[in-house]
């Protein structure tokens, strides 16, 4: 077997290229396995790099390592997502690799040995107008939100979660909820929301958790809408909606689970989107979807999920 690992040397703010590259080597010469490092060079490049390399190889078996944060996994798996010999894997080095947090213990996802001696493990695949993901997908405010942080990244100095919170508050004083036209399962759920999300993981964005309980391998999609509500009582709900204290929001928020949903913003503009971390937008009438068992990924072995 061929283990190509792809690293993002800005994941996490610290480039870990030469201590992955090391530890990789070691643990490959003692499985008389062949090794070889790509290093991202921009973003996007992930799809580059995994597209020339299962064509390099095709045929053959091969594992990815992802290594990076969730942006840089959803690149990788969605790139590799014709090449059906291709293995896939995580290594965390990101600032959010969300998809773990649905891991009773993630400890051994962090030990690069675990990952190589791992165990493949079926989870759902998620799909957004034909592009794959695994975790969650949000639409309108805490897409924007997310979005925004890379804006507001100098004030890291004072604290890791300021530009988040910073973001947020900026987001929740100046949009407006956008009218939809949403169909679950055939069930008609249009209205006026803050945030539409589908939720295959518990945690996006590494904090916002509003469907916590939500399954990557139960064959269902988590939606989450926030309905439309005044600017100061929205700013009271941001806590209650990261948190998952979902009681506490009332009638302000539904929670569907289903396998498919239809939407469109009815104004006509542009949906922007945020899938595992990586930026969309598209208009017209879009379908989110689920596919029980449509995705295997290397994990370490007794791995269970909570």
């Amino acid at each position: 077997m061929k283990h190509i690992f792809i690293i993002n040397p800005v994941a996490g703010g610290k480039d870990m290229s030469e201590e992955i590259r090391s530890e990789a080597e070691e643990i490959c010469g003692q499985l008389g396995h062949e090794c070889l490092f790509f290093i991202v060079e921009h973003e996007g490049n992930e799809a580059q790099i995994t597209e020339k390399v299962c064509d390099a190889f095709r045929g053959e078996k091969i594992r990815l390592y992802a290594c990076g944060g969730s942006g840089t996994f959803q690149r990788v798996m969605e790139a590799a997502k014709r090449f059906k010999d291709a293995e896939l894997a995580v290594y965390p080095c990101g600032f959010t690799n969300d998809i773990l947090k649905c891991f009773r213990d993630r400890e051994p996802f962090y030990k690069l040995k675990n990952i190589i001696m791992g165990e493949p493990l079926e989870i759902d695949a998620a799909e957004f107008d034909g592009i794959r993901f695994c975790n969650a997908l949000s639409i309108g405010m805490t897409a924007r939100i997310i979005g925004d942080i890379d804006n507001y990244a100098f004030i890291t100095k004072f604290h890791r979660n300021f530009p988040y919170w910073f973001s947020s508050i900026v987001d929740v004083l100046t949009k407006h909820a956008i009218p939809y036209e949403i169909d679950i399962d055939g069930k008609d759920y249009s209205g006026r929301y803050l945030v539409v999300s589908a939720f295959n993981g518990c945690v996006y964005g590494g904090n916002i958790s509003p469907a916590k309980n939500a399954k990557p391998n139960d064959g269902y999609l988590d939606f989450v809408m926030f309905k439309k509500v005044g600017t100061f009582e929205a700013t009271t709900c941001i806590g209650p909606f990261c948190n998952g204290d979902i009681e506490k929001l009332g009638d302000r928020i539904k929670i569907v689970r289903g396998r498919k949903m239809k939407i469109r913003q009815i104004d006509s503009k542009e949906m922007t989107c945020n899938i595992d971390g990586e930026f969309y937008k598209t208009s017209g009438m879009t379908e989110i979807s689920i596919k029980k068992n449509g995705l295997k990924i290397i994990v370490p072995k007794g791995t269970e999920f909570k």
